[in-house]
């Protein structure tokens, strides 16, 4: 069955993984330029990228993925770029980076998860083990949201799980999402998408049909 809708296309360059995971993934700023260079004249308009050091914030994170998407901007500076959020517990150390990229015509989106999730592997027993709580409280979604319009910056928001999405619909109905945001469901596996390894994600529900149906009918139901 043929079908001619539009699609966009995103890339997310690297995320966490490390190299000893997989030794092809860019994670110094001149293989990121070189793979998201690829990725767009392969058809990607989004690029969506991490730093090598998500505790570095500020002017020193911005100059870091600039370097990373010189290759793209001046290529194809129709290709819009984003990177992620800064590993802080300061709200405004969060998102420091974003003015300068912003500044520099290197950014046209960013980052923010809208809830909460314990993340989690299953052990040899059955049980989880890794402690690790992402947080996003209301307020530094607010906070986060506000930042973003200020800055002309749409919101890229990853759904966990039902919760983060009732979020989304509650700042929509508000008006306060900021222009050219969009969700993306995510599913938990069988593997731990950091090392690879068997064990399984416990946030949210796994990747079936039924619950992509679900996933997509929950705004619905909340009009």
């Amino acid at each position: 069955m043929s079908n001619d809708q539009p699609v966009i296309i995103e890339v997310a360059i690297n995320g966490e993984t490390p190299k000893e995971r997989n030794m092809n993934v860019p994670r110094t700023p001149e293989e990121i330029g070189t793979d998201a260079l690829a990725c767009v004249e392969a058809g990607a308009a989004i690029i969506h990228g991490h730093a090598d050091d998500l505790k570095v914030s500020g002017l020193a994170a911005a100059k870091r993925y600039a370097e990373g998407w010189r290759k793209v901007r001046e290529a194809r500076p129709d290709a819009i770029l984003y990177p992620t959020v800064v590993m802080a517990d300061d709200q405004a150390e969060r998102f420091a980076h974003l003015p300068h990229l912003v500044e520099w015509g290197a950014a046209q989106m960013a980052s923010l998860d809208p809830g909460s999730s314990n993340f989690a592997i299953n052990g040899p027993n059955g049980l989880p083990v890794r402690d690790f709580v992402y947080t996003n409280s209301y307020s530094e979604i607010g906070y986060g949201f506000d930042i973003f319009s200020k800055l002309g910056l749409g919101a890229s928001m990853a759904l966990y799980d039902a919760s983060y999405c009732r979020a989304v619909i509650a700042w929509h109905r508000a008006g306060k999402l900021p222009r050219g945001s969009f969700t993306k469901f995510y599913f938990a596996g069988d593997h731990d998408f950091m090392s690879g390894k068997p064990g399984g994600m416990n946030f949210g529900f796994p990747p079936t049909e039924t619950v992509l149906i679900w996933d997509m009918t929950l705004p619905r139901t909340e009009e």
